[in-house]
């Protein structure tokens, strides 16, 4: 159930550009507080840097600034799964984003995984499972982390059922 956004100011933080901000908004469970965080994170991520230069510390801080890009974009799918309907499948579009910009990053399938659950779409979140396991078996030889293992179990568990 999405929490009330009254008595939020409690719970908000200074938003940060590197998204540190929502991060800790989200892991504390304050969805409605995170909104403006992660729209600050993101909206800053995405500003060219410095176009048309080039340098060393340049390079480094676009770098940077990607990270919290792809960052923000879990903090965005994160919360939407946190507020529920409607903005299940905005964390549904935003996984996916996630994972075309870092697909090793095992945390935007289980946030899609996810999503594609909430929307009554197993099948195709074990797809999704499938092909992150794929994925990392051919060019890591590893498997998926306990964490994304357990998402998988709750799948397989509510599509027998």
């Amino acid at each position: 159930m999405p929490e009330s956004p009254v008595g939020e100011s409690s719970k908000t933080c200074p938003a940060g550009r590197d998204g540190s901000c929502a991060e800790s908004l989200i892991a504390a469970g304050s969805w409605h507080a995170a909104i403006g965080p992660t729209l600050v994170a993101y909206n800053i991520s995405r500003r060219l840097f410095l176009p048309g230069e080039e340098g060393e510390w340049i390079e480094e801080l676009r770098r940077e600034l990607e990270e919290i890009h792809v960052n923000a974009l879990e903090c965005t799918a994160r919360r939407s799964l946190g507020l529920g309907e409607p903005e299940v499948p905005v964390a549904e579009r935003t996984a996916r984003r996630l994972i075309d910009l870092s697909p090793y990053r095992e945390s935007g399938y289980a946030v899609l995984m996810e999503a594609l659950e909430r929307q009554g779409n197993i099948a195709e979140a074990l797809r999704v499972y499938e092909r992150l396991r794929s994925l990392l078996r051919e060019e890591l030889g590893a498997a998926p982390s306990p964490a994304v293992q357990r998402v998988h179990d709750r799948l397989l568990t509510n599509s027998v059922g």
